[in-house]
């Protein structure tokens, strides 16, 4: 924080200065109060108005000179002025790069010269983990934000030690204690970080209680949970986040059953031991009141007549509203709608609640069909796009079927040479045709094993097998097995091309020997 300023003057010989700014960690607000005072006395009346003609930096030893000035924003040739003071005060302060901060005016000809008197923060030279046995240093590492050669601004650190905290919690030590200590700093202002971890035992819950749940079910509010107790089989062990994502789940189960209004009003957290590591949890819920379905009509739909609408609707009148019925029904509408190529259309619910009782109008945009401009195949290195362009069940001209991409991707992935097929869709011209990008990502796709046995009957006996399901990125499968031994010999050589001469035809070969 800004440090108190007092007006200082030093003097040696013909030489005068002020201290018009300073700043440290222990006070900025006062030091900006402070300094804004002194410098209105001085300097911001018309008589005392001066020239700054000379800028000099001061105790910086590995940040650059003009870097400061940068960041200060102090020019030459500038009327002096409280505010730029302050204002250059606080940009360098928000660099994270200096404890203390101090800003004098000295009276030259023509005008005033700046000193800015800077203390940097330590480097950090090395980082070391101490008391981390359940996480290894890679782990931490790669939560701690804090790096080799960065500046030790203490506040900063203690900042970045938030996320160790929550990896510790997402593993159930609620406990954990994180800190930090440092070596004396050397010659070159660089200092050793430390980071302590102390990180207890794990946190156990033993129960999970409801309160203000009326008509659902303790039961099934506990099932909606990822938070379970422990017991036979079950940890039990507490996880901040996840339990804090539970809330939501309650509520979603609520809404499921009729109760639109329910929300989580409290949770209290009650350890049962002295050592924190066992948790009883209790939940305070507020039902509200119960809604049911009421009027349910539908406009638009054009490309589909009332009774095909009828059929994708899951709420009925007089039945208990439930937000997971509804969400059904408006992805059911939109899904048939994509499906014919009506990706551009958009289905707008209108609710009407009366009493408790909610009416809905499904209002339809249907909009042109989209057809399927270009088809693209992307990240394949080996396979050859015609291997794969070969299965595709829509192509360029085609009406956009979010059916049929969804069969084009099961029937790629099940020629077992990709991990990981995902479609791009996106708009072209005048937004009504799409391009089709397949993104896949290649697998392994050649074998080769071997091994060897003794017995009494065939004495040593062996094989090796090598095989490639697609041979040279065309889709075709070649093997070699070879079985050998002193009573007995095999070889077999197979060759498969699953589409003949451009067409699916599958034409195999096989030479073998047998002895």
């Amino acid at each position: 924080m800004y440090a108190a300023t007092r007006r200082r003057i030093r003097t040696t010989g013909q030489i005068t200065r002020r201290v018009i700014g300073r700043a440290s960690l222990l006070a900025v607000f006062c030091c900006l109060l402070s300094a804004t005072a002194v410098a209105q006395t001085d300097y911001d009346q018309p008589g005392m108005r001066q020239q700054i003609v000379e800028i000099e930096v001061a105790g910086i030893l590995t940040v650059s000179e003009r870097q400061v000035l940068a960041w200060s924003g102090l020019e030459t040739d500038r009327t002096l002025t409280s505010d730029m003071v302050a204002a250059a005060i606080r940009r360098l302060f928000a660099t994270k790069k200096f404890s203390d901060i101090y800003i004098y005016a000295q009276e030259v000809e023509g005008g005033v010269k700046l000193i800015l008197n800077l203390s940097e923060f330590p480097r950090v030279r090395s980082i070391r983990y101490s008391g981390n046995e359940k996480l290894k240093d890679k782990n931490l590492q790669e939560a701690f934000p804090v790096s080799i050669g960065q500046f030790a601004n203490p506040a900063a650190i203690q900042r970045d030690l938030q996320p160790i905290r929550e990896l510790y919690y997402e593993k159930g030590y609620y406990n954990i204690e994180v800190n930090t200590d440092s070596t004396v700093v050397d010659a070159n202002n660089m200092e050793d970080l430390i980071v302590t971890v102390k990180e207890g035992k794990k946190v156990k819950v033993k129960s999970i209680a409801f309160e203000g749940n009326e008509n659902l079910s303790a039961g099934g509010l506990r099932k909606s949970m990822k938070q379970g107790t422990t017991g036979f089989l079950k940890s039990g062990t507490f996880k901040k986040q996840q339990f804090e994502e539970d809330k939501d789940r309650i509520v979603t189960y609520c809404k499921d059953n009729g109760y639109m209004d329910a929300e989580v009003v409290e949770t209290r957290l009650e350890y049962r031991d002295d050592e924190k590591s066992k948790m009883n949890i209790t939940v305070v819920v507020d039902e509200g009141e119960l809604y049911t379905v009421g009027n349910i009509n539908w406009s638009g739909n054009t490309v589909y007549d009332d009774l095909a609408i009828a059929d994708l609707i899951d709420l009925q009148n007089g039945d208990v509203f439930k937000e997971v019925d509804y969400l059904r029904t408006l992805d059911n509408l939109r899904q048939r709608y994509a499906d014919q190529g009506y990706i551009y259309s958009n289905v707008e619910p209108v609710r009407d609640i009366r009493d408790y009782v909610v009416d809905i109008e499904f209002q339809i945009i249907e909009g042109q069909p989209a057809r399927v401009h270009d088809v693209q195949v992307v990240g394949n290195v080996k396979t050859y796009d015609n291997v794969i362009l070969r299965e595709m069940r829509i192509f360029p001209g085609d009406v956009f079927s979010s059916n049929r991409i969804m069969a084009t991707q099961r029937d790629i992935f099940q020629l077992g040479y990709f991990e990981d097929i995902q479609p791009d869709i996106r708009p072209v011209g005048d937004g009504t045709d799409v391009d089709l990008t397949l993104k896949v990502k290649e697998r392994q796709t050649g074998q080769f094993m071997f091994g060897a046995a003794y017995s009494a009957q065939t004495s040593i006996s062996g094989f090796i097998q090598v095989a490639e399901t697609n041979f040279r990125g065309k889709g075709q499968n070649i093997s070699i097995s070879w079985q050998f031994g002193s009573r007995r010999r095999y070889l077999d050589l197979s060759f498969t091309e699953p589409w003949f001469m451009g067409t699916p035809t599958l034409v195999g070969a096989d030479l073998f020997d047998r002895y």
